[in-house]
């Protein structure tokens, strides 16, 4: 440690991190990010499927997995992969562009290989018959890097098993780190998907049990996930930096004209009728004569036409906001709005969930509105706190009553923007949630 108390470079872990890369279009990804932002990137190496390896400050020692990791399994064996989808190690400059995707990631599936993938997700078993596993040219790079830690957020059946034979090969101390209850939702489609559910839930909880450390999204996760897996589970969700945050956070709470509604995020799983709610009831209040503007800022256009998102008053469609722009964008807004989706399965997979936004909107100082059922952790989390304002049945008409109270009750908009800058400070200030998640891996590897 240094007189700060931060630790010094060599007493970082070596971590090998597994799956989920850094980036800042998803939640796992910016997570990520901003917890191992000022890792020393010699330390960081980051082993992935994904085609494009985007720009980041963090590492850039990547290990891209292709043919000789991927493969079928008897008796589809003779469906021959494409040598093109090339496995190896990926040196990318710091801070670089990102680098273009291979041709042979974006490419659509034809032909025989075509039909069978399409046969298998509709019978719900693809991960049986196609399978990720450790090579040799795989296990020489791990050997390489020599890890003391391997962490991962882990997603599917083919993850774990890769997880497994890596830290076969390389023992080392494994950290898990759960983003959404993914584990009670996974493999639900096709005929045979409850064998695959099966085999992944035996995987997964190998892999709970062999952990060194476990941690969960939010306190809610932690204590489900204790009681279902008899294991302690540490909560880190995602961090900001306090200093940046701050000059640009409200500081008064006048109207604006019109007054904005504001969604910033992404448009998909477990977040999509309830932006499409929202935005239904801003239409009613305009209508009625309510000079109320909805803008949503996310990159997701097709999605959002898709349910009826239109660019049309009141409604502005615009495009995601880089992260640097992003605290004065929010702070110019009257209020921002966090909504889930209600059916049964998104509420299954996001109940444990920490929107990755939920952060930066209390350091705006906006009022929020949150949109979720009572039973989620984001709901639990801005009652009690009372930073958020929460409307947990879902109703079109109580969404335009909770709006209208906010527009007209400035007092209201400023206590809880208020109250949201003090807790943002006080949980999320990245300098003491990293140091919190340094020590924790470094205490796990032994250092």
């Amino acid at each position: 440690m240094d007189r700060t108390g931060n630790m010094t470079p060599d007493r970082y872990p070596r971590v090998l991190i597994v799956g989920q890369i850094f980036e800042s279009m998803t939640g796992g990804g910016i997570t990520l990010t901003q917890l191992f932002k000022g890792w020393p990137p010699d330390r960081i190496a980051l082993l992935t499927g994904s085609a494009s390896l985007p720009r980041n400050e963090v590492c850039g020692n990547y290990y891209r997995i292709g043919s000789a990791e991927i493969g079928w399994i008897w008796p589809l064996s003779y469906v021959r992969r494409r040598t093109d989808d090339k496995s190896g190690a990926v040196q990318v400059e710091i801070g670089s562009p990102p680098e273009t995707s291979p041709a042979w990631q974006r490419r659509t599936e034809s032909g025989v290989r075509g039909r069978v993938q399409s046969l298998l997700r509709w019978l719900g078993i693809r991960e049986l018959f196609l399978r990720y596993h450790s090579s040799p040219l795989l296990r020489d790079w791990v050997r390489a890097f020599r890890p003391d830690i391997v962490y991962t957020q882990l997603s599917d059946l083919n993850i774990m098993r890769l997880v497994g034979e890596v830290l076969e090969e390389m023992p080392a101390p494994l950290v898990l780190h759960f983003m959404d209850d993914w584990p009670a939702t996974m493999y639900r489609q096709g005929v045979f998907s409850a064998v695959v559910r099966s085999t992944a839930n035996r995987h997964l909880v190998r892999l709970v049990r062999a952990a060194a450390v476990c941690m969960g999204i939010s306190e809610l996760m932690c204590k489900a996930y204790s009681e279902r897996y008899r294991k302690e589970f540490h909560p880190f969700q995602n961090t900001l930096e306090w200093a940046s945050w701050e000059p640009r956070a409200r500081r008064e709470w006048s109207p604006g004209s019109p007054f904005v509604v504001l969604y910033r995020g992404r448009i998909g799983a477990a977040a999509s009728h309830g932006v499409k709610d929202v935005a239904d009831a801003v239409r009613a209040l305009y209508s009625s004569g309510r000079n109320v503007q909805f803008a949503v800022f996310t990159p997701d256009r097709i999605e959002a036409a898709n349910l009826g998102l239109v660019e049309e008053a009141p409604v502005t469609m615009l495009s995601a906001v880089p992260y640097a722009e992003l605290p004065a964008a929010l702070s110019a807004a009257d209020v921002l709005v966090l909504p889930l989706d209600f059916d049964l399965r998104s509420a299954a997979f996001a109940r444990y969930s920490m929107p990755t936004k939920v952060p930066e909107y209390m350091a705006s100082g906006v009022p929020v509105l949150v949109y979720a059922p009572p039973g989620h952790a984001v709901s639990l989390y801005a009652k009690e706190k009372g930073w958020g304002y929460v409307v947990s049945r879902r109703s079109i008409q109580e969404l335009q009553g909770a709006i209208l109270r906010l527009m007209d009750d400035e007092a209201l908009r400023a206590s809880l923007g208020k109250t949201a800058k003090a807790l943002a400070r006080e949980n999320h200030d990245a300098r003491l949630v990293r140091g919190r998640f340094q020590q924790l891996l470094a205490s796990a590897s032994g250092e």
